[in-house]
């Protein structure tokens, strides 16, 4: 144990450093009860910078879920999923991308703590936070913080936190009934939410029922994703029908195509010709899927709050959720050259020999129907804490316990099937010519289904302690913190899909674990009633096969506040822990050829090698720095305040290319260092000696392992004006936003990329909202979104039908919502919305200051609503 001496010394030397206190900061969305969570692990104290949103706030912008409200914020930026999104891999869920950083660098918190990774990574590697599953009827506020965490959450909050803070209490039982639908039709929505408030002596809570059905969207029900889009801007697709016989074995001419008579009989309905092509019979592949996907979800929600004592007091929540998507795509499609040898000239096959037949084959397998797409997704989640109020402070001891589990599965071709099905010869009985019609024998003989099952895990044990004392600086608060956070996931697919027997698709997979244990601090003072201070320190420890080991993250606020003047500064250093995923994905192994370089005596030899995508347990944890700075004027109603931030972000993952891997031998060659290519941990190469045709010896690739590595870095820059009041009855909120800076660089030797420039990420983005109380029953409210223009690099083809290089431009995009709410009784209300009233479509790319460009579709669902005009009616009663 420590001496007595020693620990005067050290509270001595404490209280010396102690010239902190959480700065208190105005909300600039809502006047709230205070911050006692989110960015602080303190009570009673507001934190700077952070926005809160009530529910009611939420509602009255015109917004019916939490994910299309989070998305539209200023101070979110990039690429984010939405429920709708077509990623093969995170199908049926959202995202939140805050500063532009990445949704896998935005911290989600439930109540304050966190919860499991959504198991089916985003592109299969990188983690994130499914927002879905969080109805609106189960929630109080939201808290943002956008801009660091790391010191009082630990990794992940490089570009901020959200906080979903569940309801608190209820007063009386209550019943919600929603109904919408788009005036172009598509996409309806209907709710349901029971509210039981429950009191028995020291017991008081609540419990909450949700049901949600979400009709599908087809891309034929709006014109602007139906056939080739707005101004013929998109394409059919050429395979539609379409066989090419190198060798003219079974047919007078090299390329054979269907008549337009044959084309309708193989592809039907959305059979389009195109007499100019070169491929004419092609197939309106777009209007064949879905916009929103078709979903039913059951939530239930109960939190319990029991008092003791008058000191101590013990509360316990729990969360079920299941939800079943579908989703329908266009019919699958089939398109390679396929071989035949002379001994077996009828039977196709996917590798090339000497003296081989060459066939190619595009075909839209209309007879398959849509591709169907099945997400099963369910949720369940508890949290125990126990607060005792002691004379020297507070202790708070909490256990959160969280699973997700997800069964996706996926209609597919089964590749090996259909080729032994298939035939060059038209005039063969019994097999089927691509040029044909498949019989319904054949559709369920080469018809499979992939299978994904995938788990996520989390458990904390959290303790936290909180006093105050007396220095010679001022009054002081603390906290001490100390938690244990295990997490895991496994991803496992069935056997046909890991052994790659579907047709040109490919399964991530994988399991691993990982257990942190981080302590913390924190030190509040306050200098003068103007002048104030914060200081958060915190150590995170990682047990796992990574090369993190620990990371220390300090962050430091300082605040002057007047009657009329407020300004902040904070400072701080952020990480992220490699995601699960990069360190544990499985190997899967592909095949590939590769002008390599490596035979000193043959630098242009090209071999075939074994291609390995799989994780490495040589990742680090990205480190940076981040800093803001605002500036408010109070003019009594009104409130001004411009907002200054920057991040920095170092060692972030790459995932090296092959001739990146094979042109630094000192850095990745393993030729004898590893016995044999599984047992590469990280990327590298192997190569082994051979003999070529003249009996030398050469240097011949065995193969290549792609994993990411920590050499990449971004810097972000930007500005925010937040400008609110109120005259009379009507009140007013404005945010603007500006990136003035969003650059990436993959290695030291790249070109830095820039993502406004060169990615069409806008540059601006502003929310206005008005709200009007017109009397004590109705009140009115009109939300404006505006999302300015995106310029960025694509490929078009010139006038010779080249690729080119070239600069588009994508239009500015706005949304206008209006609200209104009236009570008809004191318990009865009604909430009517017209979302998006001016039926604006999603932006389209546009070149100089045409209306239109090469590409289509552009309606990424992160940044622009499909939907178009969207009314809404909830009625809610007290009983």
């Amino acid at each position: 144990m420590f001496s007595p001496s020693l620990i005067n010394k050290a509270k001595t030397i404490t209280q010396s450093l102690m010239l902190f206190i959480l700065a208190p900061t105005c909300l600039l969305a809502d006047e709230i009860e205070k911050i006692t969570v989110t960015g602080s692990a303190l009570i009673n104290v507001e934190v700077a910078n952070v926005r809160s949103y009530s529910v009611e706030t939420i509602r009255s912008q015109g917004f019916d879920n939490l994910t299309d409200f989070l998305q539209q914020l200023t101070i979110t930026s990039g690429s984010q999923l939405n429920s709708n999104d077509d990623s093969g891999t995170a199908r049926s869920a959202s995202s939140i991308n805050l500063r532009g950083m990445g949704s896998n660098r935005t911290l989600v918190l439930i109540n304050g703590h966190r919860m499991p990774i959504y198991p089916s990574a985003k592109d299969g590697v990188d983690n994130f936070f499914n927002i879905d599953g969080y109805p609106l009827a189960m929630i109080e506020r939201i808290d943002v913080l956008p801009l660091g965490g790391s010191a009082i959450y630990g990794s992940d909050a490089v570009g901020g936190v959200i906080n979903i803070i569940l309801k608190a209490n209820l007063e009386n039982p209550s019943v919600d009934l929603s109904y919408g639908d788009s005036s172009n039709g598509g996409g309806s929505k209907k709710s349901l939410a029971f509210n039981v408030p429950i009191n028995y002596k020291k017991l008081s809570g609540y419990a909450i029922f949700h049901a949600e059905n979400n009709e599908a969207l087809a891309s034929e029900q709006r014109p602007y994703a139906d056939e080739k889009g707005p101004y013929d801007l998109g394409y059919w697709s050429s395979f539609a029908g379409y066989f090419l016989d190198i060798s003219k074995n079974y047919h007078q001419d090299r390329v054979i195509l269907p008549t337009e008579e044959e084309c309708k009989d193989l592809v039907g309905e959305y059979a389009r010709w195109q007499g100019d092509s070169s491929k004419p019979c092609k197939v309106s592949h777009y209007s064949q899927r879905n916009l929103f996907p078709e979903d039913e979800s059951y939530n239930f929600l109960t939190s319990l709050n029991y008092q003791t004592s008058d000191n101590w007091q013990y509360q316990s929540n729990w969360q079920l959720m299941n939800k079943t998507t579908k989703e329908l795509g266009p019919p699958q499609r089939f398109g390679m050259y396929l071989f035949a040898s002379e001994n077996t000239p009828k039977q196709l096959k996917t590798s090339l020999d000497s003296g081989d037949h060459i066939y190619r084959v595009l075909r839209s397998i209309n007879e398959y129907g849509q591709q169907e797409f099945i997400m099963k997704d369910k949720s369940f989640s508890t949290l125990q804490k126990i607060v005792a109020e002691l004379d020297e402070g507070q202790i708070e001891f909490s256990w959160q316990f969280a699973t997700k589990k997800l069964d996706h599965t996926s209609d597919q071709i089964i590749e090996q099937v259909l080729l032994g099905l298939m035939t060059p010869d038209p005039n063969e009985i019994g097999r089927w010519y691509p040029l044909s019609t498949m019989s319904a024998d054949m559709v369920e003989k080469t018809q499979g289904i992939s299978k994904q099952e995938a788990k996520a895990k989390s458990q904390q044990f959290q303790l936290v302690w909180r006093s105050d004392f007396e220095s010679i600086l001022g009054e002081t608060n603390y906290a001490l913190l100390t938690d244990v956070v295990k997490e895991s996931y496994s991803d496992t697919k069935d056997e046909q899909t890991l052994a790659r027997e579907f047709h040109k698709y490919f399964a991530f997979h994988g399991n691993g674990s990982r257990t942190r244990y981080a302590l913390a601090s924190e030190f509040n003072t306050q200098f003068t009633t103007e002048l104030s201070a914060n200081l958060a320190l915190r150590y995170d420890y990682y047990d796992d096969v990574s090369n993190v080991n620990g990371a220390f993250t300090p962050a430091f606020t300082i605040q002057y506040a007047s009657n009329t003047w407020q300004w902040n500064l904070r400072l701080g250093r952020h990480f992220r822990a490699p995601d699960l995923q990069r360190v544990y994905m499985g190997d899967s192994q592909l095949i590939g050829s590769i002008r390599h370089g490596l035979d000193p005596n043959d630098r242009d030899r090209v071999d075939n090698y074994q291609l390995i995508l799989g994780g490495s347990t040589e990742l680090t944890e990205e480190k940076g720095n981040y800093w803001d700075t605002s500036l408010s004027y109070d003019f009594g109603q009104h409130k001004l305040t411009a907002n200054l931030w920057g991040i920095d972000l170092d060692g972030a993952v790459y995932t090296e290319g092959s001739y990146r891997l094979l042109g630094q031998p000192e850095l990745y060659d393993f030729t004898g260092t590893v016995n044999s290519c599984d047992e590469l941990s990280q990327p590298g190469f192997i190569t082994h000696n051979g003999v070529n045709s003249n009996g030398d010896s050469t240097v011949e690739l065995s193969c290549i392992k792609k994993a990411a590595v920590n050499i990449a870095s971004q810097r972000h820059k930007g500005v925010d004006i937040i400008f609110h009041g109120k005259m009379g009855a009507v009140s007013y909120n404005f945010t603007a936003s500006k990136l003035l800076q969003a650059d990436y660089l993959a290695y030291q030797e790249s070109d830095r990329f820039s993502f406004t420039e060169q990615a069409f990420r806008p540059e601006s983005k502003v929310n206005f909202t008005l709200d009007y109380h017109a009397t004590s029953a109705l009140s009115l409210a009109l939300h404006w979104l505006y999302q300015g223009s995106a310029k960025g690099d694509y490929n078009a083809l010139d006038e010779n039908s080249e690729l080119i290089e070239s600069t588009g431009k994508v239009s500015p995009y706005q949304q206008v919502n209006v609200f209104a709410n009236y009570k008809l009784t004191k318990d009865i209300s009604i909430k009517f919305t017209i979302a998006n009233i001016l039926d604006n479509e999603p932006s389209f790319y546009r070149q100089d200051d045409d209306d239109k460009n090469h590409l289509w579709p552009y309606f990424n669902r992160g940044l622009y609503s499909p939907v178009g005009r969207y009314f809404s009616l909830l009625y809610s009663q007290q009983f």
